[in-house]
């Protein structure tokens, strides 16, 4: 019997001691867990106030246990928590820190835009020698390649109007500028014109395609030079001189002007370089060879082949620093697909062969995007007989490229593999050109396979991966109805339907219309854009139509509307003669496709001239 009660006292008090534990544990886990919760979903729970009572912090995780699992709006989050699943949380950090980024970016270029005004403005309404805060010099001088940045010509106009001021304080004899040759045991002021203080300068103008402003700001450089031989007292003036940085900008800026003398100009730059004793870098030449490729000479496939040959001859011979890289292969390639010489096509798709044959000793060299799109445009240039299967082989070789380089950077994903995906994907221009070689099929045999190639690389593109459609791309492949189908039902439905699918996807360029107009019946024409027609014979087409066309150039030499001849007059339906009759009756004349250019307006904007960029 008294064994019993011992037992049964020892079982009572071994309870108690077990009841006073697991309520210790669930005070501390439900603290613990109130803690979490409020971190993590704060917006679900009702506000939980902390207290140092221990007894309230006792009732807040034994009162409902209940509640707890049956209020908790943020499993998934929980959920996240407990796993240490990091997927979610990853995805949301990354969001985060894109738009800080792109915020911080935002205010970074804020905060320069209102520095580059301040310093701007603080020589304004002064005189040389008036500047006497060196801090102010400096800033100036850092202020020159900030403004060269910004790419137009008032900021550039800023930049040399700050370099100008620099040099009148210089020569003023400014003490916080260095002015003269300074020996070694006195301290340098900071403040001194440099050779690349002044190509910042001439690189203002460079990035806009002006040359005068460029070629201003290197004659003034040599002009402060011949200061020091007639005398002047501004010795350090003597070590500006122009370098290959210097040439190189001024042959970026000819390059980009799109005057007539560009390449002669880049030609005149390299021989200069040569009599100056400059030795011209791969860049240098890469930017030559552009001005020569967009040239209008007739033999600068030649000229752009001679150039390559001496980079390499100097690159062997003397070492310098101008071994031809993918850029280089590209500008010979874009020369000849310009160019008119016989087998120009056939010239530019064997450097392609060239390129990838290289790439096997260095990678570099593998021919990208760029490479592939300008040898094709230059098939769709070309007159060769199966120009448009050789177009759409090179489009196939270069997808099952992008294809494979994709699926070796989902097997190894580096930023390296990335990089080598991003320069092998189609886009929209690769296509469009494929278009344009099915756009004027040499023979009536090839019309029918021209027609079905431009239709699977039509249907490609629409698909969206590489892109979508634009006007030149819409516009060629209603060059290719035109040019491959024959007039009748079957060719004015395909019109139709592509001229629909270029309303949806708001790219009814001028060029557009140019094509349409060509491409379609008169009743097809009417219909579509007869009552768009105005009382002064322009096509009035609705905002929507056009919302997304970007980049199209103004002027030309079509006009939508055309003298209607009396074998057209006799096809068009009775409402549209009526149309017809009505719109001359208020003096709409229809003018004739040679003679002048019919603008398209919008409704309530500016009228906007015809375009002048061809398909080809």
């Amino acid at each position: 019997m008294t064994n019993t009660i011992f037992l049964s006292t020892l079982l009572s008090l071994a309870s108690i001691i077990l009841t006073s534990g697991f309520l210790q544990l669930n005070v501390r886990t439900g603290e613990k867990h109130h803690r979490t919760e409020r971190t993590s979903c704060s917006s679900a729970y009702a506000p939980v106030t902390e207290s140092s009572d221990t007894s309230t912090s006792t009732k807040l995780a034994i009162a409902s246990p209940s509640k707890e699992k049956t209020n908790i709006p943020c499993t998934k989050s929980k959920r996240i928590i407990i796993k240490g699943i990091k997927e979610d949380t990853r995805i949301g950090t990354a969001k985060s820190s894109s738009y800080t980024r792109i915020k911080n970016n935002k205010n970074r270029k804020d905060n320069e835009f209102q520095w580059l005004h301040w310093v701007y403005n603080q020589w304004k309404d002064t005189s040389p020698l008036d500047l006497t805060d060196e801090n102010i010099i400096k800033q100036m001088m850092l202020s020159i390649p900030k403004w060269s940045k910004r790419k137009s010509l008032q900021d550039a106009i800023r930049a040399e109007e700050l370099l100008e001021r620099l040099i009148q304080e210089a020569i003023a004899g400014n003490p916080h500028m260095r002015t003269g040759i300074t020996s070694k045991s006195k301290p340098i002021p900071p403040a001194l014109l440099t050779v690349s203080l002044f190509n910042a300068g001439c690189d203002a103008y460079a990035k806009i395609g002006n040359p005068d402003g460029a070629q201003r700001v290197l004659r003034r450089m040599e002009s402060l030079r011949n200061l020091v031989h007639n005398g002047s007292d501004v010795q350090d003036f003597a070590n500006l001189q122009p370098d290959e940085f210097s040439m190189s900008t001024l042959a970026t800026a000819w390059a980009k002007s799109r005057s007539e003398e560009a390449a002669q100009k880049a030609e005149a730059i390299l021989k200069y370089m040569d009599l100056k004793g400059l030795r011209p870098n791969t860049i240098t030449y890469n930017t030559i060879l552009h001005a020569i490729a967009v040239g209008n000479q007739v033999d600068k496939a030649l000229k752009a082949e001679n150039i390559v040959q001496r980079m390499k001859h100097r690159h062997k011979k003397y070492g310098e620093d101008c071994m031809p890289d993918v850029y280089t292969y590209h500008a010979l390639i874009k020369a000849w697909s310009r160019s008119s010489l016989p087998g120009a096509p056939q010239k530019a798709e064997s450097i392609l062969q060239l390129m990838d044959e290289a790439a096997s000793f260095n990678e570099k060299l593998a021919p990208n995007t760029y490479c592939f799109t300008t040898v094709i445009h230059s098939w769709a240039r070309s007159s060769e007989k199966l120009k448009a299967r050789r177009a759409y082989h090179l489009l196939n070789v270069l997808t099952q490229r992008y294809y494979d380089a994709k699926s070796n950077y989902k097997v190894q994903s580096t930023r390296k593999n990335k990089k080598s995906v991003n320069v092998l994907k189609p886009n929209v221009k690769t296509f469009t050109s494929v278009l344009n070689a099915c756009a004027r099929p040499v023979s009536e045999l090839e019309k029918k396979d021209a027609f079905a190639l431009a239709k699977m690389t039509m249907k490609e593109l629409s698909i969206g991966t590489y892109g979508r459609p634009n006007f030149l791309s819409f516009a060629a492949y209603l060059a290719v109805c035109s040019s491959t189908l024959d007039e009748g039902i079957d060719r004015d439905a395909e019109v139709k339907k592509v001229f629909d699918e270029c309303i949806k996807a708001g790219q009814v360029g001028q060029i557009v219309l140019e094509k349409l107009h060509v491409a379609a019946s008169p009743e097809l024409l009417q219909q579509l854009i007869g009552s768009y027609i105005n009382d002064r014979g322009e096509v009035a087409i609705p905002s929507h139509w056009s919302a997304l066309t970007k980049g199209e150039r103004a002027g030309g030499n079509y006009s939508i509307l055309t003298e209607i001849n009396d074998y057209d007059m006799s096809r068009m339906l009775k409402s549209s003669h009526l149309q017809l009759n009505d719109a001359q009756k208020f003096g709409a004349g229809i003018s004739s496709s040679f003679d002048s250019s019919p603008t398209i307006v919008r409704h309530g904007e500016n009228e906007i001239l015809w375009s002048t960029h061809t398909l080809s």
